[in-house]
Formats: C-alpha cells, sequence, structure tokens
C-alpha cells in the first residue's frame, strides 16, 4: 500500500529529524526502535516468515534497531533500564555477539550493581555454556560486592546446575563409548565438582562475609530446588548452623523442618525411613513433634510464629481433606494457645482471624477482633482486615459497622498519620499471607461498602468530609483516593449530577494537596457530556497545568490535542509558549519533541 509506505517513510523522518537535535533525548531514542520493531512485526504478520526477502529486511531492520539502542546506552550510560532493552532485543533476535558486548560494557559502568554482576554470569553459563568465565565474573563480582546475598546465592546455585550438566554428559558419554579414557580423565577433573566440595567451599566463603543464620537458611532453600547431593550439602550446612548458632530460634526452626524433606529422612529402621519418605502424615507429626519440644526451651513471640508458619504453609499446598481438616483444627488450636500467652505477631493474628471466619463460632471471632483492635489500636492493617470480615455480615449489622468505620476514620486518623513512621517491618512470612494495608485501603474498603448499603446522598457526604479531612491533614494518598472518588460519584447522581460534581470540583481544585487524578476525572466528566463546553474544558486544562504542570509535559501535550480536535487551535500557540515557559528543562525537550509529531500528523 503506497499511502502506509509513505506514512512510514514520514514517521522515520521525523524520528531522524529528532535524533539531529543539539540536545539529545533517550526518549527519541526509544520510541524510533521500538516504531521500527512494530514495523517488522506487522511485516511477520503479512509476509512469509521463512521467506528470504522478509528475513533480510528483519536483518536490516534489527541492524538499526541495535544501532539506535547502543547509541542511547553511550549517550545514556547511567541508565540501567536502556542497557537492559538492548540486552532483551538482542536476545530476541539472536544477536549473541550483541549481548556478550553489551554485559561487558555495562559491568564498567555499573560495576556497583549486584544484579548486573548476577544476570551477566547467569546468561554466560546458561545461555552460552561457558562456565568457567561464568565463575570469573562471581568473583570479579564478589571482589567488588563481598557483602552482596545475591551474588552468592547465584554462585552458588551456579555450581549445583553444573554438576546436574557434568552428570548428564557423563551419561551419554559412556552409553557412546564406555571405555574411554578421555572420560576417565574427566572423571578426576570433575571429582570435587561432584562431590559438591566446590558448592561448600563457596557457602564456606559466603558465611565468612555475612555470618547470618537466615543468610545461611537462604542456600538449604536453593538446595531444595536440587536432588543430587542434597541431603549430604544439607548435612554439612545444617552442622554448621547448630556449631555457630546454638540457641538461636532460626536454628530450631530449620533442625525441626528438615524432616518435612522426604530425601532427607532418617531413622534407624528401614521399614520406618521407607514409611515416613512417603508418608506426607508421618513426616508432618515428626515436625511438629519437633516444634512442641522446642516451644518448652524457647518461649518466644519469635518459635511460636515458626510453629504455627509450618502448619499454615502445610494448609495452603495441600490437596488432601483430611489432612487439611486435621491442619486447621491445629492451626485454630495453637493460635489460641499462642494468643493466651501474649506471644501473637500483628502478621499471624490477622491469618487467625480469617480462619476463625471459616467456623460457625462467630461469638469467638467478634472477641477477637475487639481484643485484637484494642491491643494494636494505631494499625491500619489490622483495622482493615477486622472491618472487610465484618462487611460480609449480613444487613442487620449495617448500622454497627458504619459506627466502627467512622470511629475508626475519624476518631483514630491522626493518630495512625503519626504512627505511620513508626511502625515497625515485620519479616515476611513463609506462607502466602495477607497484605498490609493502608488507611486509603481502609477508605476504599468504607466506600465499597457504604455504595452497596448507603444513599448516594450520604456516601458523597461521607467522601466530602474526607476529602475536608486529608486537605487539612495534607495526605497525599488519601486525596488522590477520595477526591475523583467525590467527582465520579457526584456526577452519577440522577437528578443536577454534573452541577454537584462542577460545584465539588471548584470546592476542591484549589486545596492542597493537588492531585492528578482529580483533574483527569473531571475532564473525563466534562468530555463525556453530550453537549460537551470548549470554555469549561479548556478552564479545567488551564487550572491542570497551574498546579502541575511544571513536571508533566503531559497536560500540556493533551490541552493542544483538545484545541486541535474540539476546541480552538488558534490557541495552540499560545499554549506552547506557556509550557516552554513553565516546564523544567528535561520536560520540556520531551514537549517540544512529541509536540513536532503531534504537528506532523
Amino acid at each position: 500500500d503506497k499511502n502506509e509506505m509513505r506514512s512510514i517513510v514520514s514517521k522515520i523522518r521525523s524520528f531522524e529529524y529528532n535524533l539531529q537535535s543539539v540536545k539529545k533525548n533517550k526518549f527519541n531514542f526509544i520510541k524510533y526502535a521500538f516504531y521500527l520493531k512494530s514495523v517488522i512485526l506487522k511485516l511477520g504478520q503479512r509476509a512469509n516468515m521463512k521467506s528470504k526477502e522478509f528475513k533480510e529486511i528483519q536483518k536490516a531492520l534489527g541492524r538499526k534497531i541495535k544501532h539506535l539502542l547502543v547509541t542511547a546506552v553511550h549517550r545514556f550510560p547511567n541508565e540501567l533500564k536502556l542497557w537492559f532493552t538492548l540486552i532483551n532485543f538482542c536476545q530476541q533476535m539472536d544477536f549473541r555477539e550483541g549481548i556478550e558486548k553489551a554485559y561487558a560494557q555495562m559491568i564498567q559502568v555499573h560495576s556497583d550493581k549486584e544484579e548486573v554482576w548476577a544476570l551477566a554470569a547467569k546468561w554466560t553459563y546458561e545461555s552460552n555454556n561457558a562456565h568457567e568465565v561464568s565463575r570469573n565474573l562471581f568473583h570479579r563480582g564478589i571482589r567488588h560486592l563481598p557483602k552482596s546475598k545475591l551474588l552468592w546465592n547465584e554462585y552458588f546455585r551456579m555450581e549445583l546446575k553444573l554438576i546436574d550438566i557434568i552428570k548428564k554428559r557423563k551419561q551419554i558419554l559412556q552409553r557412546e563409548d564406555p571405555i574411554d579414557s578421555k572420560i576417565t580423565q574427566e572423571n578426576k577433573n570433575d571429582d570435587e565438582i561432584l562431590n559438591g566440595k566446590v558448592a561448600m567451599v563457596v557457602f564456606k566463603n559466603a558465611i565468612k562475609e555475612i555470618p547470618d543464620i537466615s543468610f545461611a537458611a537462604s542456600f538449604i532453600h536453593i538446595l531444595d530446588q536440587f536432588h543430587d547431593l542434597r541431603v549430604i550439602l544439607k548435612k554439612e550446612i545444617f552442622e554448621y548452623i547448630e556449631e555457630k548458632y546454638p540457641d538461636s530460634e532460626e536454628k530450631c526452626n530449620l533442625l525441626a523442618r528438615k524432616h518435612y524433606d522426604p530425601l532427607f529422612v532418617q531413622t534407624k529402621k528401614a521399614k520406618l525411613e521407607n514409611e515416613m519418605k512417603f508418608n506426607k502424615d508421618a513426616r508432618i507429626e515428626k515436625v511438629n513433634q519437633e516444634f512442641e519440644r522446642t516451644i518448652q526451651a524457647f518461649k518466644t513471640e519469635k518459635m511460636w510464629t515458626f510453629y504455627i508458619s509450618f502448619n499454615i504453609e502445610v494448609y495452603q499446598k495441600t490437596k488432601n481433606e483430611k489432612r487439611k481438616l486435621r491442619c486447621f483444627e491445629l492451626i485454630l488450636k495453637l493460635m489460641n494457645k499462642c494468643w493466651s500467652l501474649d506471644l501473637m505477631p500483628k502478621a499471624l493474628f490477622v491469618e487467625w482471624i480469617y480462619f476463625l471466619n471459616q467456623t460457625d463460632d462467630y461469638r469467638t471471632l467478634d472477641r477477637v477482633i475487639n481484643y485484637g483492635c484494642k491491643k494494636w489500636p494505631n494499625n491500619w492493617t489490622i483495622w482493615y482486615h477486622c472491618l472487610n470480615i465484618m462487611i460480609d455480615k449480613d444487613s442487620s449489622y449495617r448500622d454497627e459497622i458504619k459506627r466502627l468505620f467512622s470511629r475508626v476514620l475519624n476518631n483514630i486518623s491522626d493518630q495512625l498519620e503519626e504512627s505511620k513512621h513508626k511502625e515497625e517491618k515485620e519479616e515476611r512470612l513463609p506462607f502466602e499471607q495477607k497484605p498490609s494495608k493502608t488507611l486509603a485501603d481502609i477508605w476504599n474498603l468504607y466506600i465499597h461498602w457504604a455504595s452497596s448499603h448507603l444513599q448516594p446522598s450520604e456516601v458523597i457526604k461521607i467522601i466530602e468530609k474526607g476529602c475536608l479531612q486529608s486537605s487539612h491533614s495534607n495526605n497525599q494518598e488519601i486525596s488522590a483516593t477520595l477526591k475523583p472518588l467525590l467527582l465520579l460519584k457526584s456526577s452519577q447522581l440522577k437528578q443536577k449530577g454534573i452541577e454537584e460534581a462542577r460545584r465539588y470540583y471548584h470546592q476542591f481544585k484549589n486545596m492542597p494537596p493537588y492531585v492528578d487524578k482529580f483533574f483527569k476525572q473531571m475532564l473525563n466528566i466534562e468530555l463525556d457530556q453530550p453537549k460537551c463546553n470548549p470554555n469549561i474544558v479548556r478552564t479545567i486544562y488551564q487550572d491542570y497545568a497551574n498546579k502541575l504542570g511544571k513536571d508533566n509535559h503531559q497536560i500540556w501535550l493533551n490541552y493542544c490535542k483538545f484545541e486541535l480536535e474540539k476546541g480552538n487551535p488558534m490557541n495552540v500557540g499560545m499554549i506552547h509558549f506557556r509550557a516552554c515557559k513553565m516546564l523544567n528543562e528535561e520536560e520540556c525537550d520531551q514537549f517540544m519533541s512529541a509536540y513536532c509529531l503531534l504537528q506532523n500528523f
């Protein structure tokens, strides 16, 4: 199609023109590269993928894209995303030399970033099959960053993968020629690797640099992904942990959990050993017995957390209904005992109320929720999950739920704001736990519930009150949630909805904090009207640009598009002048590039 060809040539010319500007912009390179990539995809959909012509065009465009991305990373070497964009493209096009060069140059520029070393080494041994080179990369990376947990873990994983590769290769060679002298020589060279000695050297050196039990435990989790030498290497790691951390809850947790691994189970009698290997219930019972013994010695919150977490993990993963029921009953029993000893952390309390919600014992659930809210009165996550359970009750609880929401949001919101930075970060538990929540999440939950149970006018009053509170406390997160909702809900009223939305817009547009979504929502409401009033939309764009136009070129660009399509094109020149005057240097460059494209198309 000639018109399509003209369009492609015109766009390429405009991209080339943008690249010739004195001030180079990384987005110009990225947009050009992605456009050429889209051309390759379109050609692939229409042409025969195996045809010689298509392959030649694909290679030519691929080389051009690679050249653009290489130029971009050389001009903006500190932009890590650009490097990864180049590497990903080279992988898609199978430019192996390009990947190797990119990693080598990226390491020189970003030698302080552990993920760069890890990815380079990983690609070298997985895609390039150069294990010695990969090992050297890990050595260099560790010399630069000796405290990097990621590098030590990935180095250990690479050595374990190498064991698998060598064993598979030997099996193939022995099938082909069982009496080959080369194989015998390789056996001698590979013995240390196959016995796991090299992997253990990595572990010991890592622990010398980072003497931390949780870091030592991470090597056990890596071993769980492999079959060969798992038991032998685990034993050595456990011996080290027992020697270095004799009085640690983490040690007790790891030693108890080892009985859950079917390959690690060891008993004196072979029959019992086989029975435990294949009987999951017996292994779970053994782990629980170990935990019961350890909680007598360590009566701490951490030890109880490990014990209960193991059973929750089993409960979430098991598909056997009988086992699931036994786990459920044991979890409730343990939770109750843990609470009575006052050793329950917040994360486990949240899990407890959801487990109780699955029973018919609503009195106990209400009592536990009450105690939890009293114990942690300033914790957003506790309040959110307690309220989330309450709103699932029937409509007879409506007034009680409304009072509870009002109490949370009106009486303690200031305390919650003060405690925001004081709250300690809890460690992630091994099972899939409920996510932490914020005050904005509680507001969203309240509005979602109120929209189904209260009159629209009452919901709007609740949101309005929240907007005033957030403006008073200058809370950006709450304002970003509530202000757009206020406009949306008021515009949906059957009588004079648009007038109410406009009234609230004028009421809150000058109240800080200024929210991007607030202005966008009002623009969408006005543009969706059957008879759009350009003067009103223009006023909103002006307010939007005045409040947030300094650091966002897209506002000005959208303003220009509106004037060209639905307003007065004569105003575009003045908008362009104001944008160039107001935007910061980087945003102004992006605006100029996008504005040129807008004018051309």
